[in-house]
């Protein structure tokens, strides 16, 4: 239970930074990595210890490439990074998978109220065609700006949290 408290508190408080400054903060999550460490430290010893280090380098690793594609900021990824030094690889993959989904959710969702969805699925369609037809590689290193749609990620990482922690039968 300890874990999801700690869990829940970087949560929160990289939730209300995201949403107000558009940025989650050094010093909190690598509060997050050092707890995680100092925490599994002094439970397990080495084998805590790696465990936490193993799931840090996972979640930097697995976030790490959302952020080379533009999907995401430096700060998710090392929020990311911090979950892992805190509660280990396995809710690290599961809550990426959901935040990700969420993700998706959350935007076309964005993109029906704005009424720009089937304008959106008519770029990608066409995006698609000229990669997989016409050979064009180009077509996804300049995406044109208006069809770029940008929200804060913890919008769909706090849900996804929950999800995660709801499919644990009771960890929540």
């Amino acid at each position: 239970m300890i874990q999801w408290g700690l869990i829940g508190s970087l949560t929160c408080i990289a939730f209300i930074t995201d949403i107000r400054h558009c940025k989650i903060p050094n010093w909190l999550t690598f509060t997050g990595v050092w707890v995680g460490l100092l925490y599994h430290g002094v439970l397990e010893g080495m084998n805590g210890i790696l465990f936490s280090v193993f799931g840090l380098l996972f979640g930097l690793i697995l976030l790490y490439i959302l952020y080379l594609f533009g999907a995401i900021g430096a700060g998710d990824v090392k929020l990311f990074a911090a979950y892992g030094a805190i509660a280990g690889m396995e809710f690290v993959t599961h809550s990426m998978v959901y935040a990700v989904l969420y993700a998706g959710l959350i935007g076309i969702t964005i993109l029906i109220v704005q009424k720009k969805l089937l304008q959106r699925m008519l770029w990608i369609f066409h995006a698609m065609f000229s990669f997989l037809i016409m050979k064009e590689l180009l077509v996804f290193q300049n995406i044109p700006q208006n069809q770029m749609l940008s929200f804060p990620f913890m919008w769909a990482v706090v849900p996804a949290i929950f999800t995660y922690g709801f499919s644990m039968k009771g960890m929540i």
